[in-house]
């Protein structure tokens, strides 16, 4: 009997392990026996209705009510998980009492009184005020410590550099997570059956008709030679002029449903049909923290501090939003932050203007403030003591070397924040998932059918890629480290490409019930544009600073010491920043 009860716990644990995997976190063996003993003493008293309920209850505490944004849970993470969960409990069950307790006395009161303002003020009091609104940013896993990655190998891909047993793993998890949610929709329960690349080669058949979801890369041995890839196994596949395609463009290195006839002699799964899965991921959803009032988040993309003028357009945009009634709720500032990679201690000293332009802003105090690094902040140390820029993703946060963030907390500026590249901010009950890198470059290469006829079938057909395969690789390389996973279906996805420059890359979509998807113009090479997102109807803005502010600050500064005319009054939440 011990050693059977031994082996289910075993067994236990290990399914909660790869649960946890599954919805990115990984877990130690000291945490894992943490959370391990407390769902399995809950679970008893009915108070999780499944593992499930439970890893969805665990992700909203880590999201909402820790400050640790990593995707690793250590045993002090995990006392602090099992502690505010506990919270949890006592504060539901204290409530029950409560209000059944009230319960009566409502029923009373409103049968001695037919008063309908005091229904409307209880109504009221119940509803979050947006005040309240919470805002959390989740860094991702990096596979490099910040002094191994500034003295580590250069690398030539813009995806993170995973050895091949590990990329393996994080590709076997992340495959099995969409699989799973493929598999569970109706017309794959009704009408269609999906086949694993295993269950071909194992075939004694001569051929199979079949649909198969796998990775599809490149066989580089062949001109035209493709693979497809699978939990199971691989096959070749040929694609021929016959082929159709259910996208007007279609890359390589993406998950897709290939449908055709796979024949056995030859080994050899020929294709008839290749698409793209609809989107799988589901979105947050905690009504509970949802933002009542509108509120403005501004996102600004390559700020380079080492230009006087675009230190004065700073000045201004912010001074602009400190004049406002209402300031936005938000600014994620996204590197680079200087034009040409430096070291450190010399990007400190640039920085620095940009903490003293927010820091003059007393407005903005109960604003948050996300920095999060370009493809350039993030340097490597070559061997004759020079720098240059490290092209790895997933990218570390700025140290505080490099932003001397302390200026601000110092200051009053209490909601600062660190982020890695990528990152997911949470903001109420909306997710942003932000990226910098130059992933047009890299998709580009890997193109294998093009229909297209505007410009932004190529963004949207990102978009697209981007959440259907629930990976920010999807298109551009064929391995899916799990630092770069979607595990939810994010309100608004920026990509902040690198190299995407100019009007023909300049795109926004907004749109409530859907993800808003929008690429960011350069502030210092695009004249000082940006965007500007509305947390509750989705839409996004095209804004800029504008050059008549500059214009007119540079002729007040000129007439500073002349009396004899008064400066034009001007209203500089106008001035300052332009909306089209």
């Amino acid at each position: 009997m011990p050693s059977q009860y031994n082996e289910e716990v075993s067994q236990a644990r290990q399914t909660l392990s790869r649960k946890l995997q599954l919805h990115g976190y990984c877990v130690c063996r000291e945490a894992l026996l943490l959370l391990d003993d407390h769902f399995r003493s809950y679970y008893a008293k009915n108070e999780y209705e499944s593992i499930e309920d439970f890893i969805t209850k665990l992700h909203r505490t880590i999201t909402f009510e820790t400050h640790d944004g990593t995707s690793v849970i250590s045993p002090d993470l995990a006392f602090t998980i099992v502690q505010k969960l506990c919270n949890q409990k006592k504060q539901t069950s204290t409530q029950r009492e409560t209000e059944t307790t009230q319960e009566g006395h409502s029923q009373q009161q409103a049968a001695s009184s037919d008063c309908p303002e005091t229904v409307g003020i209880d109504e009221e009091d119940r509803v979050p005020s947006s005040d309240s609104l919470t805002v959390r940013v989740k860094n991702v896993e990096c596979d490099m410590g910040q002094e191994q990655q500034q003295v580590g190998n250069k690398t030539s891909s813009g995806t993170a550099c995973a050895d091949k047993g590990k990329s393996d793993v994080d590709f076997k998890v992340h495959y099995t997570f969409l699989y799973k949610r493929l598999i569970s929709l109706p017309i794959f329960k009704e009408h269609f059956h999906l086949t694993t690349l295993g269950a071909l080669t194992a075939s004694t058949q001569p051929s199979i008709r079949c649909i198969c979801y796998g990775l599809l890369v490149k066989d580089v041995s062949k001109i035209d030679g493709y693979t497809l890839i699978d939990n199971t196994g691989r096959v070749p596949v040929r694609i021929t002029p016959d082929t159709s395609f259910r996208n007007r463009l279609a890359y390589l290195n993406c998950l897709v449903l290939v449908e055709g006839v796979y024949v056995n002699p030859d080994d050899i799964l020929y294709a008839a049909n290749i698409g793209l899965t609809p989107v799988l991921l589901d979105p947050i959803e905690d009504k509970t923290l949802a933002c009542q009032d509108e509120k403005m988040i501004i996102i600004l993309k390559e700020i380079y501090m080492d230009d006087e003028d675009i230190c004065k357009a700073v000045d201004l945009l912010f001074t602009g939003y400190d004049a406002l009634a209402e300031p936005p709720l938000l600014f994620i500032l996204i590197g680079d932050f200087t034009r040409h990679p430096c070291r450190p201690s010399e990007m400190k000293m640039y920085t620095k203007k940009l903490m003293r332009s927010i820091r003059a802003c007393d407005n903005l105090k109960q604003s948050h403030f996300v920095f999060i690094p370009g493809k350039r902040d993030s340097c490597i140390r070559l061997q004759d003591g020079e720098f240059e820029e490290n092209k790895a993703m997933p990218k570390v946060p700025l140290s505080k070397e490099q932003m001397p963030v302390n200026f601000l907390t110092l200051s009053g500026f209490e909601n600062v924040h660190l982020a890695t590249n990528p990152a997911h901010i949470y903001v109420g009950d909306r997710l942003i998932t932000v990226v910098s890198h130059s992933y047009f470059k890299e998709l580009r290469n890997n193109l294998l059918h093009d229909l297209s006829d505007r410009n932004e079938e190529l963004l949207e057909t990102a978009k697209q890629i981007i959440l259907s395969n629930a990976h920010l690789c999807g298109g551009i390389s064929k391995i899916y480290p799990n630092s770069m996973n979607l595990w939810h279906r994010p309100d608004l996805l920026v990509l902040a490409d690198t190299e995407a420059f100019g009007n023909r890359y300049d795109y926004s979509s907004g749109k409530q019930e859907d993800t808003s998807f929008m690429t960011l113009p350069s502030f210092s090479r695009q004249s000082n544009q940006f965007k500007v997102y509305y947390l509750k109807s989705g839409d996004i803005d095209d804004s800029e600073v504008s050059v008549e502010a500059f214009k007119e600050i540079e002729e007040l500064t000129l007439d500073d010491s002349d009396d004899d005319d008064e400066p034009t009054d001007t209203n500089s939440g106008d001035v300052v920043v332009l909306e089209s």
